[in-house]
């Protein structure tokens, strides 16, 4: 009866799809056509109106005004006749004037009364964006409407006058008639279809009776066999078709009954070959529930073949990670859902039923049907404890080598590489995957290092066991590092060497270090030289210009007092000069240690080079051409030109001294340039604008192991007599002291070039002033305070020859007494600093205490105590530097008195 039943319920389904797909075919071919015939009729209409009014009926519109009254009305009997003779509802025509649409014709506003003001019907044809449309196609446009006056199709045609005025005909008709066409053609189709379907069930009635009986028959025997009943007999009855397939399951049943036979076979014969594997097998189906394992996997798990038969994998197969000890995923899962090969994580351990606790391998494989069909997985795995710990020992020892800082590589016994760690791929520069089987230990040397890693690291490594060195490697780039070495050869019980091993440490930090350690100790011992010499500089300073003093100051008191063209003259002059250069040696050792006083202020350097080559050009030997290049419009430099002068002197003295008494050529280059990037690194400058004053020479050149040592004090190539050895140490204390740098560059026989840094600030026009004269004083009176007898007699008789009134005291403590016995007797105090009992700075705080709006000068050869915020804390109005010329004195008085 199913049969049956099913071949009913299809024969009445076929029917009932060729109904529907019948009517909706029906529906849409009627409507279709009823459209078309409307839209021809719409058309026709438009066209005959526009035929009726002609070409020239738009010319009488105009300012929005229509036709004559029986003009408009003969048009309306004719729209009304045509609507009536071609079936359709309305007629009318309009005009785009003054871009507002006007009605020019239409069918009687009384046509249709019954539905209401006909008016209002045409308000749905004056839609502005509906006729953009039309005009902007330029061809009929059909369209069906549905509101409140009705549900109809219309047609507007567009046209344009030979005036270039636009207009538009249109008709429309009501769709009533066209739908109730459809309904009563639907209502006919679906008559047909319901006496169609009503015949067709009766036929497939009696039709699926004469199928269904003996089909029935054969499904039973089916079923039968399918039971296992395989010794069915299958009797044939019905037409040919069936009689063929009754004939066809019994040879089925035959066939079948063999290969259950062939399949009994076979399942013993794989029972004996899974059981005589040497690995674990656990077989399950598509769901993962145990099939059959073997007697290994038996032993493994510990469980029975019909214990696990029918559990869950997880039961019997029970798997953690051997680092966290959480259960680890089996591979049948993978194999079952990913249908591929899968294997366990490492360091998975399997727990056997009686806890034991073994280091597993295994992996799981899909078993497919023959249309591809998974249906089971097939879990093979082995135990691996001792491998696995060989395995991570090893794991751990490379983990070890491959993390060190060290190089560490082996090698064959004939030095060919074998294996190098990361640590010694970064410091030979080789590339991660960067074969080594050409590579040797020895191209890794230099050459002049290969004989004592070869034949002397490896011969004594074979016959000692090991050897240690420090040596030198090579990088792939050509780079040497200096690096302490082991190496330890490797041998067989018979001694033979099997490979060697070697351990390389990078130690050029270390040498740098060690370098760093001997530059930081000379610089300390240089630092502790130059503390000496500043200590002995000070107590110098203070001496000597005491003495220099009255000798410059009483040579130029007797030249205002001679003829410059006398003999006399000229010798007191060669006295002053020495006199001069004594004072410039003393300051010299004061700029050399960092105490000498300082005037800074915008000088330019073109001018200060000028002038001082000019100075010089007299004591320079004629056989010697000096040149100068000046860059134009350098700028200037913030300098104390007394220390510059001397810069420029002792290059151009150490220049002409150089060259000798053959002839030369001097060259003083000066120009701007921005030193930055590398350049301002090697010269320890910060990046900016600088003054390059460069004095070169053609004389005999510096020799190499020299060159380190020409700016170090008092260190000469010059015989004793001829040299200080403070020229270029001062030089350099100078330019760096004004945040310069010197370079030198010189090659024995091809002369010497030195190259002065200044930062550069912008120029003004500051003309070099010469020195003061003598300023000649109005009665004025002054205290001359200083121990040293010649210096108090000089200013006296210096100052009171120019019109002051001078009084003098040896001594802090009596010029103080003098001062309370007289307080208002002085009008300026000129005081020594360095003096027993009392230094000048002590002095001038004790007399402004007794009267605070004194003027006091101070002069000193040196100390260390003065500072101009310790000038200011004493009230000091004016410092002299000694030896102090007598201008300069008389300059300073004038200044500080107001003058």
């Amino acid at each position: 009866m199913r049969i049956r039943s099913k071949l009913v319920l299809a024969i009445l389904a076929v029917l009932v799809l060729a109904s529907l797909v019948f009517s909706v075919v029906t529906y849409q071919t009627q409507k279709s056509a009823l459209l078309k015939g409307i839209d021809e009729k719409l058309l026709t209409a438009a066209h005959i109106v526009q035929a009726a009014l002609g070409e020239n009926y738009h010319d009488a519109i105009e300012n929005s005004q229509s036709v004559n009254s029986a003009r408009y009305h003969e048009i309306v009997d004719y729209n009304n006749r045509l609507c009536v003779k071609l079936g359709i509802q309305y007629l009318w025509s309009v005009m785009i004037v003054n871009g507002e649409i006007v009605f020019t014709s239409a069918t009687s506003p009384g046509k249709d009364a019954a539905k209401g003001d006909h008016a209002k019907f045409f308000d749905i044809h004056r839609d502005p964006q509906a006729f953009d449309e039309v005009f902007r196609a330029m061809k009929p446009t059909f369209a069906s409407f549905h509101n409140e006056w009705g549900h109809g199709r219309m047609v507007l045609v567009p046209g344009i006058d030979k005036q270039g005025r636009k207009y538009c005909f249109g008709a429309s008709v009501d769709l009533r008639e066209v739908h109730l066409l459809v309904e009563q053609t639907m209502k006919q189709v679906f008559l047909f279809s319901l006496i169609v379907l009503a015949s067709g069930l009766l036929v497939s009635m009696v039709l699926a009776g004469s199928l269904s009986k003996p089909i029935v028959s054969l499904t039973t025997v089916a079923e039968r066999i399918a039971g296992g009943e395989l010794e069915q007999h299958v009797e044939a009855a019905g037409s040919r078709e069936i009689n063929s397939l009754a004939h066809s399951i019994e040879e089925m049943s035959r066939a079948v009954r063999s290969k259950i036979s062939e399949l009994q076979e076979q399942r013993e014969n794989l029972d004996i070959t899974l059981m005589s594997i040497g690995d674990g097998v656990i077989a399950t189906d598509a769901a993962g529930k145990i099939v059959r394992i073997n007697a290994v996997a038996e032993q493994l798990t510990g469980w029975r073949s019909r214990d696990a038969q029918g559990r869950e994998l997880g039961e019997v197969f029970q798997v953690v990670s051997g680092d966290t000890g959480e259960a680890a995923q089996n591979p049948v899962t993978h194999a079952l859902e990913e249908g591929r090969i899968a294997g366990l994580a490492n360091n998975v351990v399997l727990i056997s039923k009686n806890g034991e606790r073994r280091q597993v391998e295994d992996s799981a494989a899909p078993m497919r049907s023959r249309e591809g069909k998974i249906i089971g997985a097939v879990l093979v795995f082995r135990d691996v404890t001792e491998k696995y710990q060989f395995r991570e020992e090893r794991r751990r020892l490379t983990e070890i080598i491959e993390t060190t800082t060290d190089l560490v590589a082996t090698a064959a016994p004939e030095g060919r590489l074998s294996y190098i760690n990361r640590a010694g791929r970064v410091l030979l520069g080789l590339a991660p995957d960067a074969a080594l089987e050409h590579l040797m230990i020895s191209d890794f040397h230099p050459s002049w290092v290969h004989d004592i890693v070869i034949n002397q690291g490896l011969v004594m490594a074979r016959e000692q066991g090991v050897w240690l060195k420090e040596t030198i490697m090579r990088r792939i780039d050509g780079t040497e590092i200096p690096v302490s070495q082991l190496i330890m050869a490797h041998k067989d019980a018979n001694g033979v060497v099997r490979y060697y091993s070697t351990i390389a440490r990078d130690i050029s930090e270390q040498k740098r270090e060690e370098s760093r350690r001997k530059t930081l100790e000379s610089q300390l011992q240089h630092a502790q030289k130059l503390e000496t010499i500043g200590t002995l500089a000070g107590g110098i300073a203070h001496d000597f210009n005491n003495i220099l003093m009255p000798i410059i100051g009483y040579v130029q008191l007797a030249l205002l007092e001679l003829p410059p063209e006398g003999r006399l003259y000229g010798n007191l002059r060669a006295v002053e000069e020495s006199a001069k250069r004594g004072s410039e040696l003393v300051k010299q050792i004061l700029i050399l240690s960092g105490r000498a006083a300082e005037e800074k202020k915008v000088v330019s350097l073109e001018e200060l080079t000028t002038d001082t080559l000019r100075l010089l050009r007299a004591s320079v030997p004629s056989t010697i051409e000096i040149r100068q290049n000046m860059q134009p419009g350098c700028g200037a430099v913030y300098a104390d030109p007394t220390q510059i002068r001397q810069v420029i002197m002792n290059l151009v003295t150490n220049a002409y001294q150089a060259i000798g008494q053959t002839t030369g050529i001097i060259t003083i280059n000066l120009e701007s340039e921005i030193v930055d990037g590398e350049k301002a690194e090697t010269l320890a400058l910060l990046p900016g604008k600088y003054l390059r004053l460069e004095v070169c020479d053609t004389g005999s050149g510096i020799e190499p192991e020299l060159l380190a040592r020409i700016f170090e004090p008092f260190f000469t190539t010059k015989p004793l007599s001829k040299g200080t050895g403070l020229g270029l140490s001062v030089v350099r204390g100078i330019v760096q002291n004004h945040g310069g740098a010197i370079q030198v560059q010189s090659e024995p026989g091809a002369g010497a070039s030195f190259a002065v840094y200044l930062p550069e600030v912008p120029s003004v026009d500051l003309p070099l002033s010469d020195e003061p004269s003598l300023i000649k004083g109005n009665g004025e009176s002054i205290l001359i305070v200083d121990d040293e007898g010649n210096i108090r007699a000089l200013a006296a008789s210096l100052l009171m020859k120019l019109g002051f009134s001078v009084f003098t005291a040896s001594s802090g403590i009596e010029a103080l007494q003098m001062l309370r016995q007289n307080p208002e007797g002085f009008d300026l105090v000129v005081t020594d600093q360095t003096m027993p009992q009392m230094t000048g700075l002590e002095l001038a705080v004790s007399l402004r205490q007794i009267r605070p709006d004194l003027k006091i000068v101070l002069m000193s050869g040196y100390s260390d105590q003065i500072t101009e915020e310790r000038l200011q804390q004493c009230g000091i109005s004016r410092f002299l530097p000694k030896p102090v010329a007598p201008a300069a004195l008389t300059a300073a008085i004038h200044e500080v008195l107001g003058g």
